[in-house]
């Protein structure tokens, strides 16, 4: 684990928060991702897992992009919340994925109103029939290996 990372206790996953993801977590989304990133937003809690955004800093987005600028309510953020991929997981298993550092922590939470944005876009695009958004379920691999016992 790198170094100034503190990990997250999972019933304190806090929502509309930054998390940086670990190296496995990243290669996962990349899959899946139209950028590379290394950032996300737990936006949504459903039973045990968490719906989850890509963060890219905002020069990354390009013009014809649906994003939200991020802010808390002292400054905007150098960060954008991405509206073509969401993604699923178990909020434990999430845990296992996400970090803080220095730069997350000092940043806090997005404001109220920020988050009120992000909830309405994001009902828009889950229940739009054209938009194209996605929601990606991840799960953790399962051993396919059989086991047996040798006495």
């Amino acid at each position: 684990m790198k170094e100034n990372m503190q990990k997250i206790n999972p019933t304190k996953i806090q929502l509309f928060k930054i998390y940086k993801m670990t190296d496995k977590l990243k290669k996962s989304i990349s899959k899946f991702a139209s950028y590379e990133i290394d950032r996300l937003l737990p936006i949504l809690y459903i039973g045990d897992d968490i719906i989850f955004g890509e963060v890219r800093n905002v020069d990354q987005v390009q013009e014809n992009e649906d994003v939200t600028d991020l802010y808390n309510h002292e400054k905007m953020w150098d960060s954008a919340l991405y509206y073509k991929n969401f993604y699923r997981m178990n909020s434990k298993i999430l845990n296992e994925y996400i970090y803080e550092d220095e730069e997350t922590i000092s940043l806090g939470q997005v404001s109220e109103v920020n988050e009120l944005n992000i909830l309405d876009k994001l009902k828009y695009y889950f229940t739009t029939l054209d938009a194209d958004t996605k929601l990606t379920y991840i799960y953790p691999k399962k051993n396919t290996q059989s086991k047996s016992i040798v006495h």
